[in-house]
């Protein structure tokens, strides 16, 4: 689990053996996502995990499993 800076989101896990990343935000946890390593090293790593969540995974197909957030960045 990588703790990250956001008002959001508190922290984001990588399962190696499923290949799927989960973020906990900051009120409720989300449900695994089907994504890449590169997906979640670039997410963990970015200048803002809220922009590149708005940016690059909200509105994905993966995107379903993801319960809404609402914010401006």
């Amino acid at each position: 689990r990588t703790t990250v800076a956001s008002s959001l989101i508190a922290s984001v896990e990588w399962n190696e053996e499923t290949h799927q990343m989960k973020f906990i935000g900051v009120k409720e946890a989300s449900k695994p996502m089907e994504r890449t390593k590169e997906v979640y090293e670039e997410f963990v790593n970015a200048e803002s995990v809220g922009k590149y969540y708005n940016q690059k995974i909200k509105g994905t197909p993966a995107y379903s499993n993801v319960p809404p957030v609402e914010a401006e960045f």
